[in-house]
């Protein structure tokens, strides 16, 4: 049975596989995730695998989950959020090689790998080549840090993301280990929006 571990969202690099879309899972999830690939699970649909504290932080303030950081599944590389049509592979076939829905609610995309139920676990998994395609030429898909800006007050930005903090919830993330840099944007023009500000954060030297 998959417990949580003192490693959850610490899991060192070394104990991790890049699987796709800028997603890994720890060794032994990874290798059967590319068992099943190689028995016919559709690819490229993973959506989130292995979630550090700071970034299971970052979606417990937007709203996405409630697992606060240190209690999820993701945090120990065995949780994976699948799309179509993987998903329904995994439900008709992934038992057999550990994963399978768990008990979360409302969450049918939500799948946890449990290597004590995997029955091809010593089967060598086939390779899945990897083709990283960056989202910006200058951005990695999942940086994201804190940006201060004395109009806007703090933010959590990134590829495509953007939350404001308000300071109920500034005083809450600051209770969890973090490892995203802050970044301090001089004061701009009245009104400047969010998206001024991503860019200003992405195009400035050593932001």
């Amino acid at each position: 049975m998959t417990v949580l571990t003192a490693l959850n969202g610490r899991i060192p690099a070394g104990m991790l596989v890049l699987i796709e879309r800028g997603q890994s899972l720890r060794t032994d999830a990874a290798a059967s995730w590319h068992r099943m690939e190689a028995a016919g699970m559709p690819r490229g649909c993973l959506r989130s695998g292995y979630r550090n504290l700071a970034l299971q932080g970052v979606l417990v303030i937007s709203g996405a989950t409630i697992a606060r950081p240190g209690q999820s599944f993701h945090g120990e590389g065995t949780a994976a959020d699948t799309d179509e049509p993987a998903r329904t592979w995994i439900r008709a076939h992934g038992s057999a090689y550990g994963w399978a829905k768990d008990h979360v609610p409302n969450e049918p995309w939500h799948m946890e790998y449990d290597p004590t139920r995997d029955q091809h676990a010593h089967t060598a998994p086939t390779p899945t080549p990897v083709i990283a395609k960056p989202a910006r030429p200058t951005v990695q898909e999942d940086d994201m840090r804190l940006i201060y800006q004395p109009e806007k007050g703090v933010w959590i930005m990134g590829a495509g993301f953007a939350h404001h903090l308000d300071p109920e919830e500034w005083v809450q993330f600051q209770q969890y280990p973090h490892e995203l840099h802050m970044t301090t944007i001089p004061a701009g023009p009245a009104g400047q929006r969010v998206f001024d500000l991503h860019l200003q954060v992405y195009t400035q030297r050593n932001a």
